[in-house]
């Protein structure tokens, strides 16, 4: 298997005597931001030119659509985003008559409306056939283990954080 610091072209490993350098060619986050980023930026796109609303406001559509009811924090755990990015896309629904909210100022619950239920199930419609073209020449059996790899990786996620908090500690 190719190493991911291997000098010179792709897949090739680089002589014991030179420095460790990250080949993009096998670099895993390499691969997982070009993918991010396309996947990101063409829905943000189409959310917009079809909907009217950027990404963050299709998610929580998406989101709410599953699960009814959640406050901006839980919101925010379940889709790894920012507590305030959650809030300020929340008062923009709030604002369209996308969602309406219960519950106390602590613990503000929000629902879809029936505008926001429209908005959902076009986000849904858009999102699983990006879906598809995205796994287009899989199998069903190496989609789910890519589905078991790519769970992997979110469960190292917490090592990478320990990492991290160590190494900006000790700089």
């Amino acid at each position: 298997m190719p190493s991911s610091h291997a000098k010179g072209a792709p897949g090739e490993d680089a002589p014991a005597d030179h420095k460790p350098v990250i080949n993009r060619h096998v670099y895993v986050p390499h691969y997982l931001h070009l993918i991010a980023n396309a996947v990101t930026s063409g829905g943000s796109r189409i959310y917009l030119e079809k909907f009217g609303v950027g990404l963050n406001e299709g998610r929580i559509a998406a989101v709410l659509g599953h699960v009814p009811g959640m406050t901006a924090a839980e919101l925010g755990a379940a889709m790894a985003m920012n507590k305030s990015i959650v809030s300020r896309s929340l008062w923009t629904m709030l604002d369209r008559g996308l969602i309406h909210q219960t519950g106390t100022e602590r613990a503000r619950r929000n629902w879809l409306t029936e505008a926001g239920a429209q908005l959902e199930a076009g986000v849904v419609r858009v999102s699983l056939a990006r879906e598809q073209l995205l796994l287009d020449g899989f199998s069903a059996a190496e989609r789910a283990l890519l589905l078991s790899f790519l769970g992997r990786l979110q469960a190292n996620l917490s090592k990478m954080a320990g990492f991290e908090a160590e190494a900006s500690g000790a700089a």
